[in-house]
């Protein structure tokens, strides 16, 4: 039975849910919740029992599942089921046309619903398996499709898409004329489609490098590239080719070179560090040729090449001194790139389609040159950049009495032009980078560019993902009829 028309609301008959004894159901149970209520969805659990006492076992069994915030249980007897389907909705708030009643049984709940005016979602099997957490969502998903709403199918890490949902920029209920579900990769897509959108963060799914030194997407986000290639009238944001970029830093330092001098064309100061690819280093006369061949001086930052996909990748040190390169722990081969004094401030640039956003963060401090570094001073520092950058704090006692110098000079026309350049010369719609300025001469330096990132500080960045998926489906579909 295709899903009632922009459904808000969901009342979940408890037996719907999987055995609160069957432990190994229960995370999918409260994962099922967790998903609907952070897709936008009000949830109320119904307990149908013939006597108190059953309904208060019954209710117990719910809440020792640590049920999501938001969630709430009611209980009942079966006659007075429309009567409680009534109270329902009106405890969430809704106009009964928006909400569904969510059963195993349908004769009786048919003529409950019929009663106080609620849809009816009849499901054959209780959810207890991602295949029925999923197929539940796209009963959600396609009532707003028939609303008018476009449908993103999406897939990406547990972990992301429990961030961005919590964000609210993966709702089910189409706030923005968007509606996001999961795609289920144990069945065919085919059967899932058609959808209007696939959404994607391949670098969650890089599993390997192959022998040119490209990266190797799982079979799941093959299968997408595969089923747009299909469909053409499905958008696939972003294609693989052009995340291929951002991957490797080897090729995306070519391509920030060019934004850079298509920058400097335009009478605007921005540079990339001087930077070199090497496969080992070491305190000795090898290691100190190649920092003289290419210009690089202490200190300087050693990241691995491979850039995102890999616990790996954003494991990087700040090398101060030659000694430091012995047992550095970072993966091989890498990047090794001059170290920019910043004022500790680096600038992180979001970009959705044609809106950006700037976030400033703290950074690695000021640091000495290495033939004026203090006692004090580590000879290198490693760090995870996922987490956060060294600061004044972690090198102490350096800094406990040096002062450092106040205030960035970002200047934001030329991060505009940065933007501009990146964007043309990458293709990407959903991308991020980060820039500093240079101390003393406020030279702006392009340091990483990462594909689709958490857009934290972007403001009401979920009305901003619904406008750019929107934007770019229109886009394709207006060039597919030329």
């Amino acid at each position: 039975m295709s899903a009632p028309p922009g459904l808000k609301g969901l009342v979940l008959q408890a037996e719907v849910l999987a055995s609160a004894s069957s432990t190994g159901h229960i995370a999918t149970t409260e994962q099922c919740l967790q998903r609907l209520v952070l897709g936008g969805i009000a949830v109320i659990v119904l307990v149908e029992a013939s006597t108190a006492e059953a309904a208060v076992q019954q209710q117990n069994l719910l809440n020792h599942r640590h049920l999501p915030e938001g969630v709430s249980i009611v209980t009942t007897q079966p006659r007075l089921l429309a009567i409680c389907l009534r109270a329902a909705t009106t405890k969430m708030s809704l106009d009964a046309s928006v909400v569904a009643f969510v059963t195993l049984e349908t004769r009786q709940a048919a003529a409950a619903c019929k009663l106080a005016g609620l849809q009816l979602i009849a499901t054959p099997q209780r959810v207890n398996s991602n295949q029925q957490l999923l197929h539940l969502l796209r009963h959600v998903a396609d009532s707003h499709r028939r609303v008018a709403a476009l449908l993103v199918g999406y897939t990406m890490k547990p972990s992301r898409e429990r961030n961005l949902a919590s964000r609210g920029l993966l709702p089910l209920t189409a706030p923005h004329g968007v509606c996001f579900v999961p795609v289920d990769f144990g069945q065919p897509l085919e059967q899932q489609g058609p959808f209007d959108v696939m959404l994607h963060k391949a670098t969650d799914e890089l599993i390997s490098r192959g022998p040119k030194q490209l990266p190797e997407f799982s079979a799941r986000i093959a299968s997408l590239a595969a089923y747009t290639k299909a469909h053409p009238e499905t958008v696939l944001v972003d294609s693989l080719d052009t995340v291929h970029q951002v991957i490797d830093r080897q090729t995306l330092t070519v391509c920030l070179e060019e934004a850079a001098t298509a920058a400097r064309a335009q009478g605007f100061a921005v540079q990339t560090p001087t930077s070199i690819q090497v496969d080992r280093l070491g305190p000795d006369a090898e290691t100190r040729h190649l920092l003289a061949q290419s210009g690089i001086r202490l200190p300087c930052i050693v990241k691995p090449r491979v850039a995102c996909g890999t616990p790996e990748a954003h494991q990087m040190a700040v090398v101060l001194q030659e000694d430091g390169f012995k047992d550095l722990q970072v993966a091989m081969p890498a990047c090794l790139q001059q170290f920019i004094n910043h004022n500790g401030v680096l600038h992180k640039v979001y970009v959705m389609g044609d809106q950006m956003h700037v976030a400033e963060r703290q950074s690695v401090p000021n640091l000495p040159a290495v033939a004026t570094q203090a006692a004090g001073l580590p000879q290198v520092f490693a760090f995870d950049s996922l987490k956060s950058l060294p600061h004044r704090d972690y090198l102490q006692p350096h800094y406990e009495s040096q002062q450092q110098p106040a205030g960035s000079g970002l200047n934001m026309e030329v991060v505009q032009v940065i933007t501009d350049e990146l964007r043309k010369r990458l293709g990407l719609t959903l991308f991020g980078y980060d820039t500093v300025v240079q101390e003393d001469t406020g030279v702006h330096f392009i340091i990483d560019v990462n594909y689709f990132p958490s857009y934290k500080e972007f403001p009401d960045a979920a009305k901003a993902l619904s406008d750019v998926l929107k934007k770019t489906f229109h886009t394709q579909r207006s060039l597919q009829q030329l």
